[in-house]
Formats: C-alpha cells, sequence, structure tokens
C-alpha cells in the first residue's frame, strides 16, 4: 500500500528508473501536448544532474526517434547544465554530422548563436571520402537533416566549398544526386554543382540542368547548366521530361495533397503530407503566384497531427481544396513554367522536400503520369449570374481580392469619399460615384491584367467545384465570361468589375484610416 504523501514533505530527488519511465512515455506522444505532459517535463527538469546525461546518451548513440526526443527536451530543461554540453558535442570532431545539426539546432532554440558555428559541421581535416560516405547516409530519409547540411556547405570558404563539392561528382555514386541537386539552386554553390554533375555523370541529372538552365537569373550559369546538360544528354539512351523537385517515388503513404484557393496577389499555397510509421507527417509546402511562379517552399519531417490542423487553421482569407498528387504536380509545372519565364531562381528546398510529391507504387497504379487540370473555358453568360456575380466578394475565398494603389489613383479614392461626404441627394451621390467607378474602371481594364483576371477567375472556380459549390463556381465562371472579348460586355458595364472596385475603395479607405489611427498611437 503506498503511503500518502504530506503536502509540506519533500519530493524525492528523480532517479534513473523514473526518468527512463518518463521519457520511454514522453516518446510514444506528442511532447508537451498534455498537461501531464508538462509535469513529467517539469519532473525532468527537476532533476536536471539525471535526467540531462541520457537526454545526452540519446543524441549520440540513440535511434532517429530518440534523438528527435532529446533534441525536444532540452531546450525545454535549459540552462548551462544543458549548453555547455551540447557545445562540445557540436564541436567535437568525432560526432556524426547527424547529430551535429540536431544539437546545432537544439542550441538554436535555446538561443545560443549557432551561425559561426555551421561551417564546422563539416570537418575539413578528416579525409574526404569518410566525409562524404557520412553525408550520403544524412541525405536519406531525413530532408531537416540534409537541408540544414546544405545550408552548413554554404557557410564553407568558396575554394573549400568548390572542392568539397568537385569530391562529391567523384565519388561516382548516384546518391551524390540527393546532395548535388539542392545544390544547383543553394547559395554560392551553382557554379559548383553543375561541375559535379558533369564528372558524376549521371542522365538522371539532365531534366534539373535543362531547368536551371531556363531559371538561373545568372546568365554565366544558363550558359554552363546548357552546356553541362548537352554533354550528360549525349550518355542517356532517353530523358524523362520532370520537374526539378522529382525524385525517387516516395513510399510513404498519402495523408493529404492540397491547395488552397487564390488570394488576390494570384497566390498559393501546396500542401503535401504523408504518414510516417510513428503516426507523425511529413510535409511539404510550395508557395507560388501566377506572375512569377514558385517563390517559397518549405518542408517539416515529424509534424504532429495536432499542429497540421493548426497550421490550416490559420489561412483566413482562403480555404484549403483536396485534390490528387498528380494534380499537385501540375499545378507546380506550370508554376515552374513563370520561373522560367521570369528567369526567377527556384528554391533549393524543392529539390530537398520534392521528393514528397512524387507516386509511391500504389498510386502510380490508380493515376496517370500527367495531370492537366480541367479549367472550363465555355462562356457562361446567364443574365442572372453574370448580373449576381460581384456576390463573389462577400466569400472568404475572395476578401483578399481588388485592385490598389498601383491600379486606382489616390485622386479617385478621395474624389469617392467626397461625394459620399457630400449634402448631395442619395440619387446625385449615386450617379457622381457610378462615372467614378467607370472612370477607375476605363484606367484600370488593361487587356493583360483583365486577362490575368479572367484566369484567376477560372481556376477559382475549378476549386470551388472541387468544393462542392456548385453555385459559387458558376459565379465564377459567369464572372469570367464576362470579362472574355467574346462576351461583348463593356468593362465600364461589367457588373462584377464595379463590385470590385467599390471593394477596392472601401479596402483602401480603411487601410489608410488604420495608418492614421496608428501614427496617432506612436
Amino acid at each position: 500500500m503506498f503511503r500518502k504523501k504530506h503536502p509540506n514533505e519533500p519530493r524525492r530527488p528523480l532517479g534513473k528508473e523514473e526518468a527512463m519511465a518518463i521519457l520511454t512515455r514522453l516518446e510514444k506522444g506528442d511532447v508537451g501536448s498534455s498537461r501531464d505532459d508538462k509535469g513529467l517535463i517539469n519532473r525532468l527538469a527537476s532533476g536536471k544532474d539525471v535526467a540531462v546525461p541520457i537526454l545526452l546518451d540519446h543524441l549520440r548513440h540513440g535511434n532517429t526517434a530518440r534523438q528527435a526526443l532529446a533534441s525536444e527536451l532540452l531546450p525545454m530543461i535549459g540552462g548551462e547544465t544543458v549548453k555547455q554540453p551540447l557545445w562540445e558535442l557540436a564541436r567535437d570532431p568525432t560526432t556524426p554530422v547527424k547529430t551535429k545539426v540536431i544539437v546545432l539546432g537544439a542550441l538554436g532554440e535555446m538561443g545560443e548563436n549557432v551561425q559561426d558555428e555551421i561551417p564546422n559541421i563539416i570537418d575539413p581535416t578528416r579525409p574526404g571520402e569518410e566525409v562524404i560516405d557520412e553525408l550520403f547516409a544524412v541525405a536519406g530519409d531525413d530532408e531537416t537533416l540534409l537541408q540544414g547540411t546544405i545550408r552548413s556547405l554554404e557557410e564553407m570558404p568558396a575554394a573549400q566549398k568548390t572542392e568539397f563539392i568537385r569530391m562529391m561528382g567523384m565519388t561516382g555514386s548516384q546518391k551524390a544526386l540527393r546532395l548535388l541537386l539542392p545544390l544547383l539552386y543553394a547559395r554560392g554553390t551553382a557554379a559548383a554543382a553543375i561541375e559535379a554533375l558533369e564528372i558524376l555523370g549521371s542522365p538522371e541529372a539532365v531534366p534539373a540542368l535543362n531547368t536551371l538552365s531556363q531559371v538561373s537569373p545568372r546568365a554565366e550559369i544558363r550558359a554552363k547548366a546548357r552546356t553541362a546538360c548537352s554533354k550528360l544528354a549525349m550518355t542517356a539512351v532517353s530523358s524523362v521530361a520532370r520537374t526539378p523537385a522529382e525524385q525517387p517515388a516516395q513510399t510513404l503513404p498519402l495523408h493529404k495533397a492540397m491547395v488552397t484557393t487564390i488570394d488576390g496577389d494570384g497566390g498559393q499555397d501546396i500542401m503535401v503530407t504523408r504518414k510516417r510509421a510513428d503516426g507523425t507527417l511529413k510535409l511539404v509546402s510550395v508557395v507560388f503566384n501566377d506572375h512569377e511562379g514558385i517563390k517559397d517552399c518549405l518542408g517539416d519531417d515529424m509534424l504532429p497531427v495536432k499542429d497540421w490542423n493548426r497550421i490550416l487553421s490559420e489561412f483566413d482569407a482562403v480555404s484549403w481544396v483536396n485534390i490528387e498528387l498528380p494534380q499537385c504536380r501540375a499545378i507546380l509545372e506550370e508554376a515552374i513554367s513563370l520561373n522560367k519565364k521570369n528567369h526567377r531562381n527556384l528554391p533549393m528546398e524543392l529539390e530537398v522536400w520534392g521528393p514528397l510529391l512524387q507516386d509511391g507504387p500504389e498510386a502510380a497504379r490508380l493515376w496517370k503520369d500527367e495531370v492537366a487540370i480541367n479549367i472550363s473555358n465555355e462562356l457562361v453568360l446567364d443574365p442572372r449570374l453574370v448580373r449576381d456575380a460581384g456576390d463573389l466578394l462577400e466569400l472568404k475565398e475572395f476578401s483578399s481580392w481588388g485592385f490598389d494603389d498601383r491600379h486606382i489613383d489616390l485622386s479617385d479614392l478621395v474624389a469617392v469619399n467626397t461625394v459620399r461626404d457630400s449634402r448631395l441627394s442619395r440619387a446625385e451621390q449615386m450617379a457622381r460615384y457610378d462615372l467614378i467607378v467607370r472612370s477607375t474602371i476605363s484606367k484600370v481594364a488593361k487587356p493583360r491584367l483583365m486577362d490575368l483576371l479572367e484566369r484567376r477567375l477560372r481556376r477559382q472556380a475549378w476549386l470551388l467545384e472541387r468544393m462542392g459549390r456548385r453555385e459559387h463556381s458558376r459565379l465564377a465562371l459567369a464572372a469570367a465570361s464576362s470579362l472574355n472579348k467574346k462576351s461583348g460586355i463593356p468593362f465600364v458595364d461589367n457588373h462584377f468589375l464595379k463590385e470590385l472596385v467599390s471593394k477596392s475603395f472601401i479596402d483602401m479607405t480603411a487601410a489608410l484610416e488604420e495608418m492614421d489611427t496608428a501614427d496617432d498611437e506612436d
């Protein structure tokens, strides 16, 4: 029978057996996800002299799950008792690269300046083949560690970096592709990576080099990539076009493939998640818009499902739409075509996390390799739909749509507010307001911008249809059709444009008032 503890009785010291039991329990769930877990973490913190050595051993010798647990708990425990041994572990030349990356991540969370230490993750005094073998091991299934390793290569001195990357090509190992392809887009590594890929001689690098030869903002890099592409293409029996993100197919089961509806800048976010055996998710998220292409990419290796749900809820002005994985790729290929057109470099992270976008064996049986996005080009000119198309602007998916001061003169905004504040009759106010709106439309309605707006509406219609919102989808198609030249509707008489300009006046006025309020508070 357990003895009841007196309230004022000191708590017994944390023992090794109890610490191990707590860690075993925490290892099975999301760290700190419940009140009980927080109590257990506080209990570990109360016995740092026992808990910290165990966690450090997890970092040195544990499996991936134990290393991840230790990297989360040590910053929570905190203090010099934790920082000092972590720094020793990070600077120990015998510590594996994988562990160093994890350790520096934990130190960074504790507010330590780890930037100067990053170049030392890869010890240049060790035999090159040994370090590269270690790098290839890191570049396996752990994208976070691969990304950290590439960042450490970016920080190397130029000559040392170039020689190190060249050695990767000299290994002749196809595993080197996993490191060299992201280096095509990392900072200060493109030229060296191209040379290393030529030395490696792998035809698998042809599609990535072909893409680099079009997206790089630097003419000399585009030229180098074209030359290398031609050389390697001659060694290939056949070459299959793919995006830079295409790597060996994923075997982890697909959790979700999603895309957001379109925001006011034509921007969207694609998110693909896959289920890990431990219940957490691997995630890749790609941000792009319809006039620049892909802008950013990020990933997460061990994301708890509750955190994934929180991420989805933080997107206020758009909705998430479930789509198929091949449709994700088709959308991204379209965005990449804009990067090529604009000579806008792709983010290095797209090569790191891109394999999550590829089909596994099961998906390959279910879906065709290429899927075109079915966006209707028919003219839907139902008078009711055309008249009511402005109702779309009341939906959250259109809350950020509108024109800004790049398109609307502030003088028009002043004129609108002057009319509203005038003593004219309601009918006279409406008449003058309509004249201002028409005048604004005549300035805004440039053919290129109207074509872009029509395409956005058609894409939004497709997304709304996927969400099962048939009426909203038809309204979006009607709005798009009314902007088409074949509709015969003058822009100044377009119901959707009139409502969009009116909304823009309201949004711009609110933004200016908010700025004035902020200035007054300062």
